[in-house]
Parts: structure tokens; sequence; C-alpha cells
């Protein structure tokens, strides 16, 4: 919300400011000597002193734009019919436009040390609505205390164990990707739930199978004898534009 300045908190003195003369036999509106205009001569001035650099500020918000907009899919896993069984289940991803420029994906649960959470991308190569290990891309999550980044084959595993790990249950995960118009990323980020970079140990880079150019589908999955609560989002959003004039 833009404040405006008035002119008694500019000086520290209440501006007093005549009203317009009228003609005789006219009917006069009452105007407070707040906001009378001396005359229509002086109109832009007057408006020009008063408001300052607020007014610069409302007209540059008619020529500002913010056009980011968001496709977004969530999902939810119910608790596991018996303790200790795994639970997964799979949903497609939003579909990506030529105008999208960010791949943003969130994974929120209750971690323990002897649980596993995560989530899968990958290509439903068989359309059969399903993300199996032969499908699967990259796979992101918590496994017994720690953060973890999976290869397709899965080869390479980058992990990230935060100093509360043994403390802290309820977790967050934020990844952001921002991509070009064919969908190659551009740069990778990944953030805990108060918004604090995560580290992942020999990670450099984006890996080639880090890319969300082809990713149709995600799958979430459980493991472990604790409660999760697992839950995720997924989201494509277009290229957004701010232009603010100081």
């Amino acid at each position: 919300m833009l404040g405006c300045t008035s002119m008694e908190a500019q000086t520290g003195e209440r501006a007093i400011l005549p009203v317009r003369t009228l003609r005789k036999g006219t009917r006069m509106t009452r105007q407070t000597d707040r906001f009378a205009i001396p005359n229509r001569e002086n109109e832009q001035g007057f408006l020009a002193a008063y408001f300052g650099r607020n007014l610069l500020i409302l007209s540059a918000l008619f020529v500002g734009s913010l056009c980011a907009q968001a496709t977004t899919t969530a999902i939810t896993n119910q608790p596991p019919a018996h303790a200790g069984w795994e639970v997964s289940q799979d949903v497609p991803l939003p579909t990506r436009q030529e105008e999208t420029r960010f791949f943003r994906a969130e994974i929120a649960f209750t971690a323990t040390p002897s649980n596993n959470v995560q989530m899968a991308f990958g290509k439903d190569a068989d359309k059969d609505g399903r993300l199996p290990a032969e499908e699967t891309s990259a796979t992101v999550g918590w496994d017994r205390g720690a953060w973890f980044i999976l290869s397709d084959d899965l080869l390479h595993k980058f992990t990230c164990v935060p100093q509360d790990a043994s403390t802290v249950t309820n977790r967050t995960l934020k990844m952001s990707m921002r991509i070009s118009a064919d969908g190659t990323p551009r740069s990778l980020t990944f953030k805990d739930g108060d918004g604090n970079p995560l580290a992942f140990a020999g990670l450099e880079g984006i890996p080639s199978w880090m890319s969300p150019k082809e990713w149709d589908t995600a799958a979430l999955t459980a493991r472990g004898w604790d409660a999760r609560d697992e839950q995720a989002t997924f989201s494509f959003l277009l290229d957004g534009t701010l232009i603010l004039l100081m």
C-alpha cells in the first residue's frame, strides 16, 4: 500500500490554502481549506507541490505491470493402511507453456530419523498415469535425517544434513528453477521452510537429468514407521515483470 505524505508531515505546519472566490449568487459547495485549490492556472503546480514524490509513484503504477501467473498441482498422501507401509501417489504436472519461465516444487511433512519422504519427476512414457523408477529423471526429498537429490540412474546422490536434523520435525523444502522457453533450466535453488538456502555437497551447476523440459508427471512417496503427513505442490509460472519509477 502506498502512503501519501501530507504537507503537515513535510513542513511541520498545517497548510492553509484559500478557497476559490465565487461570483455573487453562485451556490457554494463547502470545501475544506486543506484541499481547496487557489485557482485553475495553479492547479497543476498545486498538485505537484502537495503530492510531491508520491505523485510520481502513483503515476508509475499505471505503467507498471506484474504478469506472474501460475498453474499449480497439489498432492497429499493418505495415511498408510498399516504402519510402516509405503504410500505413493502419482499426479500429472501442470502443462508448461511457451511463456513459462519458472518451475517450483515444494514438499512439506513430519520428519523423523527413520522415515523417507520424496518427490520424483519424470515422463510418463507409456501413459499409464504412473511414474515408476525407469521413468523417473530426478528425485528430491528427505531420507532418515538428511535432504537428498538422486539422479535418474541412481548413481549420483547429493545430500544436505541440516544442523537441527535431530530436533526439528516439521520440514519444508522449496525447489525453484528458472527455465528458458524450451524448458531448459537456467538456475536452480533449494531452500528450507524459513527461506534459508540448502547447500548439497558435491552439487555443481545443474545436472542434465535435473531438467523439467520433458517432465509431465510427479510422484510423492513416503516410507517409514512414523507418521509423515506429507504433501507437495508443483507449479509452472509465467514470466513476471515489475516496473517501478522511484
